[in-house]
């Protein structure tokens, strides 16, 4: 019985799921940002090659 109070009070598990969800966060947050950073730089290619061609 008393490892059982102790495995509810552990808190490390529950640490590592609240930085797993941060760390989750973040990576979605990345692949946003870089999905549009990829169609701004798309763009700025095609304006460039535009320009070097005419």
């Amino acid at each position: 019985m008393a490892k059982l109070i102790d495995l509810v009070r552990a808190e490390c598990g529950a640490t590592a799921i609240e930085y797993g969800l941060i760390l989750a966060l973040l990576a979605l947050a990345m692949l946003a940002a870089l999905d549009s950073l990829g169609f701004t730089l798309a763009g700025v290619f095609d304006a460039v090659s535009a320009a070097m061609r005419g």
